[in-house]
């Protein structure tokens, strides 16, 4: 698959679907998918458990974290560090009191569930951002539902201030990866020699620099219901060549992983494990999709930089049925408020366990001749 970068955006003024007015367009006549044409590719996702389902006062209220355990040992995972809810009003003054706005690159991740037919409502929350606060720059969209047959030009005509950088299925519908980027922003595509199956899962990358480092923004989307053993190796091999020679860059990988980090099981302790082994950890902790009967965290920000106090959280928003996810980080600044957590490793393979069984014998036998603090060692490092 290609990144195809789309700038060449006519411009309009109304969606025929909707009818709702784009003011600073001009209108130009062409067809729309309608969310009523599009089929649901949103499958159940992987290892779903249902949460506990409280009736206070007649209201149903999810209880989503509060009886789930810390799943890995560091700040993110702290009841001092939860993810928190914002409407629209809330974020805005959040950001103004507690973001340098012209200094700060703002991060928004939405599975949007069909490009097409959410552009108008996606244009409404960006621009609604960017008369308070000016931004985001960067706006990371998994399940686009593109392909190559379609018109782009409508869709452009909703975002006249960013580009379109799109990785879209091959020979299947649904599906997808993209960034709205805004054009005041410097960038270039990031390519990858490989190879990769979209039923594991899909993704597409971008890079720039700000104060002489290197910053590396990545859109997943895992389609739901296949083999997490193969998606793991997968995205293992895939986080080592991307990032082998990069490894002094501030990444941060956006997307919907349905994997539910909600629930402490084998699929999301095995998830955490993996993304940790690149210093990846996840900044949200909260659900964000909520249906009537139950919740799941399975969308995500992993980042190995250190965000302390950057503004971040989940926005009350229907473009889609899920919930967009935000990252406020500064620019021009080192990481805020802390490091990410030291995690100490030890190589356990075949060879290591032999040699340890090798000492270990000898010391039961008495046939061992090294003692003491240097005996210790051996025994640490092995």
């Amino acid at each position: 698959m290609e990144d195809h970068e789309i700038t060449d955006g006519q411009e309009m003024n109304m969606n025929p679907a909707s009818g709702r007015a784009m003011n600073w367009c001009d209108a130009v006549s062409y067809d729309v998918c309608v969310a009523s044409d599009v089929v649901d590719m949103d499958d159940a996702d992987e290892d779903e458990t249902m949460p506990i389902v409280l009736d206070v006062d007649g209201s149903c209220v999810l209880n989503n974290f509060d009886d789930v355990d810390a799943i890995v040992n560091c700040e993110y995972y702290m009841p001092n560090n939860i993810s928190h809810y914002f409407v629209f009003c809330e974020l805005i003054d959040f950001l103004n009191v507690s973001a340098n706005n012209n200094s700060n690159l703002f991060l928004l991740h939405i599975n949007v569930r069909s490009l097409t037919a959410h552009a108008d409502d996606l244009a409404l929350l960006i621009n609604g951002f960017q008369l308070y606060v000016n931004i985001p720059q960067i706006v990371a969209l998994s399940e686009t539902w593109l392909n190559d047959d379609t018109n782009y030009g409508p869709i452009l005509s909703y975002f006249p201030c960013h580009s379109l950088v799109a990785k879209n299925r091959v020979g299947k519908r649904g599906g997808g990866t993209g960034f709205l980027i805004d054009k005041n922003l410097a960038y270039e595509n990031l390519n990858c020699n490989f190879s990769l199956s979209s039923d594991l899962f899909e993704w597409v990358g971008i890079k720039f620099a700000s104060d002489n480092k290197k910053n590396i923004i990545i859109c997943i989307y895992r389609p739901p219901n296949y083999k997490l053993d193969n998606f793991l190796s997968k995205m293992q091999e895939f986080l080592y060549e991307l990032l082998k020679d990069d490894v002094g860059s501030d990444v941060f990988i956006l997307g919907d992983f349905n994997i539910d980090l909600a629930v402490k099981n084998q699929a999301s302790l095995s998830f955490l494990n993996l993304m940790a082994q690149f210093n990846l950890h996840p900044i949200i902790n909260q659900p964000t999709r909520i249906t009537s009967s139950y919740s799941s965290t399975i969308d995500n920000v992993f980042t190995n930089y250190g965000i302390g106090g950057c503004p971040k959280g989940i926005l009350y928003s229907d473009v889609s049925d899920h919930l967009p996810i935000f990252l406020c980080i500064p620019l021009n600044a080192k990481a805020v408020g802390g490091k990410n957590p030291y995690i100490k490793t030890r190589l356990i393979n075949s060879e290591n366990l032999k040699k340890k069984q090798i000492v270990y014998y000898r010391i039961s036998s008495g046939t061992c001749l090294i003692t003491g603090p240097i005996l210790n060692q051996i025994l640490r490092n092995s």
